[in-house]
């Protein structure tokens, strides 16, 4: 009896890995076969004992109830078999390893029954994942192709537009406006994401340097905190225009650039026309004069005293 239930344990497929935690409750012997009778009046209980053609039933029902909580397709769906190739590992092994159970040991006719059910099983488990797992890896493919695709156009796409002419102002190269704004799309807001894509730069640089009207309005990602340093580029763009490359552009024109082709949420923003080294210059001239007029006031006070 005893070796009989150790050679199902043996050979049922419990490496793998929904059965693994399943052995343990098979560690003992179903002995007894049907329920323990008690007599209430000798205060003796009494069982059946199993005969190794009843245990063999018994193993043949555990092996179908075990099998038929599995199911393949749902426990994909739920992501409980994320890795289909090393399951498919352990499906061969599982196979192979009943093959040379067989090979070795002796099986009578019943339990011929439920070895049957097993390597059907299997092999129907193992066929199921080599036809699914190539599947699975190109539908993981696919999905990760679009954005290699995009990622590939947008490049293209901006290698296309520093070949162009600028016609917001010819004498700048666009290789040096898009090094200049792509500092954009590669530095974040403070919600983690970057002040424009690649795809919004693009439409940017279409709209305010390329004269595309029928680009799209990027929208800004920014706060009201962040701001100031997006202007800064507008106004670090102007002076790199004026000192590099002589631009006779006034600041004015610069400013309606980021106004006319950018969407920014929030109050309006301030315009740089005045730098703030000058608003700064301008602030301390101030109050140099009321200083000035100060001292003034108190000399002819005390004339008049």
């Amino acid at each position: 009896m005893i070796a009989i239930y150790h050679k199902w344990l043996d050979t049922f497929p419990f490496n793998i890995s929904y059965f693994t935690e399943a052995k343990e409750y098979f560690r003992t012997l179903p002995i007894l076969d049907g329920p323990t009778a008690f007599n209430k009046y000798t205060g003796l209980a009494t069982a059946k004992l199993q005969t190794e053609s009843s245990l063999i039933e018994v193993l043949t029902k555990f092996t179908k109830d075990l099998l038929s909580k599995v199911d393949s397709t749902k426990l994909l769906k739920e992501g409980k078999i994320t890795d289909t190739v090393k399951h498919q590992i352990d499906l061969i092994n599982e196979s192979h390893h009943i093959k040379q159970v067989e090979l070795v040991s002796d099986f009578s006719k019943g339990e011929k029954g439920y070895l049957k059910i097993l390597k059907t099983w299997l092999a129907n488990e193992k066929q199921y994942f080599k036809d699914i797992t190539p599947l699975i890896a190109q539908h993981a493919e696919a999905r990760k192709t679009p954005e290699k695709l995009d990622n590939q156009k947008l490049h293209s796409k901006l290698q296309e537009i520093k070949a162009m002419e600028n016609q917001f102002r010819k004498g700048i190269p666009m290789e040096v406006v898009i090094e200049h704004f792509k500092i954009l799309t590669e530095k974040n807001s403070r919600n983690g994401k970057p002040f424009l894509t690649t795809e919004q730069l693009i439409h940017f640089l279409q709209r305010g340097f390329l004269k595309d009207k029928s680009a799209p309005k990027p929208k800004v990602n920014l706060s009201n905190t962040e701001k100031g340093f997006f202007i800064s580029r507008f106004y670090t763009f102007y002076e790199l225009a004026v000192t590099q490359y002589s631009d006779p552009n006034k600041k004015r024109t610069i400013s309606a650039l980021y106004q006319k082709t950018l969407a920014i949420d929030g109050a309006k923003i301030r315009s740089f026309t005045t730098s703030n080294r000058t608003r700064l210059r301008k602030n301390g001239e101030i109050f140099c004069l009321l200083c000035l007029t100060f001292c003034l006031l108190c000399l002819l006070s005390n004339k008049t005293l």
